[in-house]
């Protein structure tokens, strides 16, 4: 893996802390618009060669984390939640199938039903509804935002995002785009 910070980068400071305690001591200083502690930043990367020419969209389901990248040199990346232990997060590469603002989630009764739930960006990167959406009724993510330790458990399968985060990559994101997950 490359270390995220090893490519050039447009905007250092857009990126979200991880869920953990030192991490939501900085909340306020972020909401003021203070940079990130250096020791908090995303550290697990992407694989090498992976965002090659043009614009490319990268998720880490490990390190629950998502860059951006033209050309090869980061855009902006930011802390995500993917699923939780009830559920998977597919992984591999993809082609974004669909955009939509706003949208709603809605499940079939199951197990995991989801009620009718509206979000304000939705683009679908695997066949099943697998999506990369805002989430508003989450506050923390990044690593351990997954875990049963939290107030909501990780997604269903899809890529939790920031709102703020979320509009910025659905401006980015173009139906076609090149998506990996890993």
């Amino acid at each position: 893996h490359r270390d995220l910070h090893s490519f050039p980068t447009r905007r250092s400071s857009d990126l979200i802390q991880p869920a953990s305690a030192a991490a939501r001591g900085e909340e306020a200083n972020l909401a003021a618009g203070g940079a990130p502690d250096p020791e908090l930043l995303p550290s697990c990367g992407v694989p090498f060669g992976s965002a090659g020419g043009g614009r490319w969209i990268i998720a880490s389901t490990q390190c629950e984390e998502t860059a951006t990248y033209i050309d090869g040199v980061l855009d902006f990346a930011t802390y995500v939640t993917t699923a939780g232990p009830c559920c998977h997060t597919p992984t591999g590469l993809f082609s974004l199938i669909w955009k939509h603002s706003p949208w709603a989630i809605v499940s079939q009764p199951g197990l995991f039903t989801i009620p009718y739930t509206p979000i304000n960006y939705a683009m679908e990167f695997a066949r099943g509804g697998y999506l990369f959406h805002d989430a508003p009724w989450r506050t923390i993510f990044g690593p351990g935002s997954n875990e049963v330790l939290q107030l909501f458990v990780g997604s269903h399968g899809c890529i939790e995002t920031p709102e703020h985060y979320m509009a910025m990559l659905y401006n980015f994101a173009y139906v076609g785009m090149p998506v990996e997950v890993f």
